[in-house]
């Protein structure tokens, strides 16, 4: 028989203290700030924009070169968590 693709024993938790931080906040930002873009580091909120841009800039202000950026879902999408990669700001960025 062959062996499983993985040790369901040795399953190990990566632990992201930005996701940890956004799933502990979703719902105040969701009440406080819907429809913005917020930038977080570690476990700290850095910047809030209406664009990412925005948010980068704030970030690059305060010498973060790499935040956690997502974007605090409207209302009528607050069932949808939409989340930003680093890759996709620095794609973004090279088509200014």
């Amino acid at each position: 028989m062959a062996s499983p693709l993985f040790d369901p024993d040795k399953i190990v938790r990566v632990v992201i203290p930005e996701m940890d931080w956004l799933g502990e906040n979703r719902k105040r930002l969701e009440q406080e700030i819907p429809g913005k873009w917020i930038g977080i580091k570690r476990r700290e909120l850095i910047a809030v924009g209406d664009t990412l841009d925005e948010v980068m800039r704030i970030a690059k202000s305060k010498n973060i070169e790499q935040p956690f950026v997502t974007a605090v879902p409207r209302e009528e999408y607050q069932n949808v968590i939409i989340i930003r990669s680093p890759r996709l700001i620095q794609t973004a960025n090279l088509h200014k």
